[in-house]
């Protein structure tokens, strides 16, 4: 009996500890119709786990100004961004991008994506600054 209950514990922090090791930092982001960001250190903290290149995942939802919601995804796997809208559902292809940077405007910071797919760089967002 023992050795079953041995056994058993040592498999669950068998498990316990392999899902620790392969966890991805996810972040949520709200943006509204007047451009407010909920939870813009989340942002800065994406920014900082690629620097770090440590796998993420963001996602911002923002509000249309006819009141409908878009959300975008932002996956990067430690080494590329893969951008997708995932609601409303698309049949767009994803855009890779290979880094991010931050812009400094006299009101606000803005954060980029560069090196994508077709195109130099995309805003991912921007925050207004004192938010």
């Amino acid at each position: 009996m023992f050795k079953q209950i041995s056994s058993f514990c040592f498999i669950i922090l068998t498990i316990v500890a392999l899902s620790g090791c392969s966890s991805i930092t996810s972040f949520r982001v709200n943006v509204d119709v007047s451009g407010n960001v909920d939870n813009s250190e989340k942002v800065v903290d994406f920014a900082n786990k690629i620097k770090n290149k440590k796998e993420s995942v963001l996602e911002i939802t923002s509000t249309t100004i006819e009141g409908k919601k878009v959300t975008s995804k932002y996956e990067y796997n430690g080494k590329d961004i893969k951008y997708t809208i995932t609601y409303p559902k698309n049949n767009d292809k994803p855009i890779i991008c290979s880094s991010i940077n931050k812009e400094e405007k006299s009101n606000s910071h803005v954060y980029n994506l560069v090196k994508c797919d077709g195109e130099k760089r995309l805003t991912l967002i921007e925050i207004k600054k004192g938010k």
